[in-house]
């Protein structure tokens, strides 16, 4: 896979795939609203050319516009290891939901207050 198609890929699986979710966590249809903003993405990769799959952590940097206690992101040949929530000083830890194939949602362990936030995500993909 050549590096731009790899680029696409990752805005393609992260811009602006957010959903929050205040009552009980469904994966979303096809239209996520904006109740959750993605503001900045850093990612760190490690791609080994030899290999079908590459690793990575992602650092979204968040504006939530409601309190919220789930949100759902695209996730398209990922598998979410482990994720947690950075917000007013504090880190919530956040179980992973299976979504549909396409999306993967998170819960949170504690209410997630309105306002700015950073999620980090560890996670595997498929490279094709």
């Amino acid at each position: 896979m050549n590096r731009n198609r790899l680029n696409l890929v990752f805005v393609f699986l992260f811009a602006g795939t957010f959903e929050c979710a205040g009552g009980p966590a469904v994966s979303p249809g096809f239209t996520l609203p904006d109740s959750v903003r993605p503001t900045r993405y850093a990612l760190d990769l490690q791609i080994r050319p030899e290999q079908p799959s590459f690793e990575g952590t992602v650092r979204i940097d968040l504006d939530f516009q409601e309190p919220a206690t789930a949100f759902w992101l695209n996730a398209r040949n990922l598998t979410i290891h482990s994720a947690h929530l950075e917000t007013a000083g504090t880190t919530i830890p956040l179980s992973i939901l299976e979504g549909n194939g396409e999306t993967a949602g998170f819960a949170a362990t504690a209410p997630i207050p309105r306002g700015p936030a950073q999620v980090v995500i560890a996670y595997t993909g498929k490279l094709d």
